[in-house]
């Protein structure tokens, strides 16, 4: 069973500026890295990895997976302010189609932290697959 984890970070975080105003919540410190290592580093090596986000954000998460010498696709879906967003769900299509989605998808929200095993969770799901 394939897996295309598409991580979501096209949002503005405008309620916890001046924290997020020059920087994604992804891209907050945790610890001795930011959000996205804790998130990233738990889905399987072997999933495809796409990441969206705004046009004002997209600079920096090319920089952070440079900086980590990670295989993760940004695509960037044009928007440049929190009036002009495109959601969750069109941003999710943009990511499938654009970013060639393949088997199952794995939709993650990038301003969250697990405290439990991402790989259990998918182990559990391919058990489960048909």
């Amino acid at each position: 069973m394939s897996i295309t984890a598409i991580f979501l970070a096209a949002g503005y975080a405008t309620r916890l500026y001046t924290l997020t105003k020059d920087r994604p919540k992804a891209l907050l410190p945790l610890g001795e890295g930011v959000i996205l290592d804790e998130i990233y580093f738990e889905v399987p090596d072997d999933a495809k990895k796409i990441l969206v986000t705004n046009h004002r954000f997209a600079e920096q998460f090319r920089a952070w997976r440079d900086g980590q010498g990670v295989e993760l696709e940004i695509i960037d879906n044009g928007t440049e302010t929190a009036e002009t967003r495109l959601g969750a769900m069109r941003d999710l299509e943009l990511a499938r189609v654009q970013g060639r989605a393949e088997g199952d998808l794995l939709v993650i929200g990038t301003d969250n932290v697990f405290t439990w095993p991402l790989h259990e969770f998918i182990a559990q799901a391919r058990r489960h697959a048909p």
